[in-house]
């Protein structure tokens, strides 16, 4: 799910769009629906027109304002997203079907983006105290902790 993110949007924290990004990027790819090679995105400060967000297939680069608030960014996200990663629906059905999927995804893409931005930090402290902090004095070997039951649940498997 490698993509490029450039600017610095207004009302919301970067790490609110690398998210939602990532969640709406994660619930599409779940359903093989795939981001382009080189995805880019852009948060755009002056943007021409009162437009939100847009796709462009023809260089892989998603424009968003800069300027949303937390909702507007979140649906805007989303919806460039599908418009990316899901190719034309056909006929004259464009914004029709990218923004009722919008509207039926936002809930699921908005619980992963809160499980991601809740432990955003607690995560990344993980990452570098496991870079700096351990060394396997006695060889290497397996964590235990690793094995320890959570609660994890199958919905679909009896």
């Amino acid at each position: 799910m490698p993509f490029t993110l450039k600017g610095k949007p207004l009302h919301v924290s970067r790490e609110f769009v690398r998210a939602w990004i990532h969640a709406t990027l994660s619930v599409l790819g779940y359903h093989n629906k795939l981001a382009p090679q080189g995805l880019t995105l852009v948060l755009v400060w002056d943007p021409p027109g009162d437009w939100m967000g847009q796709w462009s297939e023809l260089n892989g680069r998603v424009d968003l304002r800069a300027d949303l608030g937390i909702e507007d960014m979140a649906t805007t996200i989303l919806h460039e997203l599908i418009h990316a990663c899901c190719g034309p629906f056909g006929g004259d059905t464009e914004e029709k079907c990218t923004s009722t999927l919008t509207a039926r995804l936002k809930p699921t893409v908005a619980a992963v983006a809160d499980a991601l931005l809740l432990n955003t930090y607690k995560n990344a402290a993980y990452f570098a105290h496991t870079r700096l902090s351990y060394r396997a004095t006695s060889g290497d070997h397996y964590d235990t902790d690793e094995d320890q039951p959570i609660g994890v649940k199958d919905r679909y498997r009896r």
